[in-house]
């Protein structure tokens, strides 16, 4: 198991625990003796080159107290992970699309992270360096317009530090400035349909792709009938989401109460 590669489901399910152990504050090797299991073997669950059994993925959600988030990503990226469909095929769509639609309900989404945000929630250097490359789509030219939806709990959720945090703020207040990129902050409620962060590429022929990370596994879709679907509660979720200077006004308020 140890000389396997990361797949990207597997690094998928990965980031979702790593992003909870950083927002409790511990060490990998005190996430481990938590479990119990062997630290070398939780960096390869984080990593994504080894799986580990529903059962751990049960007690890791229970230790961090992840309300069943991570045995939900256990079952959509683990339990499938040798589906060949995963986020890689989306983010060609996503580099090419004329509009990006985005809903977010765990964290920043990943064009809009900062690297210091970006290189606590990840496992490597590599990881990180795409991250940033894939945002390098904000300034190409032509340039994309991104409607981003954020929900409410993204603001409060600590990813490492409280100075990452509030460099996080700032760099969401800096962009949500740009002329084509549209922020919106959902207030903590339930909203029909959304079940799940997912995301809509589509492109200067109007045809579009999503990546959907709702279901038994994350996947790019192209069935029309879905992405219809995905782009109708994106139309429900904007209406109620706050416009975007309330979202400015709210994300500079979270930043003075909580991450200064």
């Amino acid at each position: 198991m140890g000389t396997r590669q990361a797949t990207p489901a597997l690094r998928r399910f990965g980031d979702v625990v790593d992003g909870y152990r950083v927002a409790a504050s511990l060490t990998r090797a005190q996430l481990a003796a938590l479990i119990p299991l062997a630290p070398g073997y939780v960096g390869q669950i984080l990593r994504g080159i080894s799986k580990c059994s529903r059962e751990a993925a049960v007690e890791l959600d229970k230790k961090l107290g992840a309300n069943g988030e991570i045995i939900e990503a256990w079952d959509k990226w683990v339990a499938k992970s040798d589906s060949p469909r995963s986020f890689a095929d989306f983010s060609e769509s996503e580099q090419r699309a004329a509009t990006i639609r985005a809903v977010d309900i765990l964290l920043v989404h990943g064009l809009f992270q900062t690297e210091d945000y970006a290189r606590a929630l990840l496992i490597d250097d590599e990881a990180v360096q795409y991250r940033m490359q894939r945002q390098a789509l904000i300034t190409r030219v032509p340039t994309p317009t991104i409607f981003s939806i954020l929900d409410e709990s993204t603001l409060y959720r600590m990813v490492d530090s409280k100075a990452i945090m509030h460099a996080q703020m700032d760099h969401l207040l800096e962009l949500s400035h740009h002329d084509h990129i549209r922020i919106q902050v959902a207030p903590l409620a339930f909203y029909r349909g959304v079940s799940g962060t997912f995301s809509i590429a589509t492109q200067e022929d109007t045809s579009s792709v999503a990546f959907i990370e709702n279901t038994m596994q994350g996947e790019t879709v192209r069935e029309t009938r879905t992405v219809l679907r995905l782009l109708e509660t994106f139309g429900r979720l904007q209406a109620d989401a706050l416009n975007t200077s309330e979202t400015r006004e709210l994300i500079r308020k979270v930043q003075a109460e909580r991450w200064t």
